[in-house]
């Protein structure tokens, strides 16, 4: 797992950007004192070997909201203490931190060549929600996707069922590793499942 550049891999292999999915689970860590420091750096050890901070955003409430944002370079990744320091100098209240994650997941770098395993960037946000207790609302960090890396399709319409099967246990460890240092699972939508995306319709059960 290297953090200097890697080869092009073809978005194709990624499908349609629009579908995703999401998945919520309870976070009592961000009840605690310096609780988004506290969020981030047990982020940081759910993600060991799977996931690495590529952005950070930080959202204060409204009515006048204020964004700052941290970015890694296009090939690499933000250190935890830089994440932290980004946190503390905010100066201000906190709504929301998100994070752009990396995945350590297979992609194809040539038409029809072997899967590979390489850190990609596409669309993969851990959203840090403290919330209010006031309102009702409790803390949650929500996994979301805007790319289909785990579905059966490609965007195309090129047979993806080879990356499905290698990139499933990926993303079920890491839904399981967030559940571990979290909390228990909240909710989750658009057409997903507890620990990932539905297998093919012909091969349900297959592994």
């Amino acid at each position: 797992m290297t953090e200097t550049s890697v080869p092009p891999y073809l978005h194709d292999t990624w499908g349609f950007k629009k579908y995703g999915g999401t998945w919520c689970f309870e976070a009592q860590v961000l009840q605690s004192p310096g609780r988004y420091l506290a969020g981030l750096s047990t982020l940081a050890k759910a993600l060991e070997g799977i996931g690495r901070i590529a952005r950070v955003e930080i959202v204060s409430p409204d009515p006048t909201p204020r964004l700052q944002r941290l970015e890694a370079p296009s090939a690499g990744s933000l250190a935890l203490d830089d994440v932290r320091a980004f946190v503390e100098g905010f100066g201000g209240e906190i709504s929301l931190v998100s994070v752009l994650i990396d995945l350590f997941a297979y992609v194809r770098t040539e038409k029809n060549g072997e899967p590979k395993r390489m850190w990609v960037r596409e669309p993969t946000e851990v959203a840090l929600w403290a919330n209010d207790d006031k309102a009702g609302l409790q803390p949650q960090v929500c996994l979301s996707m805007e790319h289909t890396l785990f579905q059966e399709s490609s965007r195309q319409g090129v047979d993806n069922r080879e990356l499905y099967w290698k990139n499933r246990s990926i993303l079920s460890e890491l839904l399981d590793r967030l559940r571990a240092h979290f909390g228990p699972l909240a909710e989750y939508e658009d057409g997903v499942e507890p620990t990932g995306y539905p297998p093919p319709t012909d091969e349900e059960g297959d592994t």
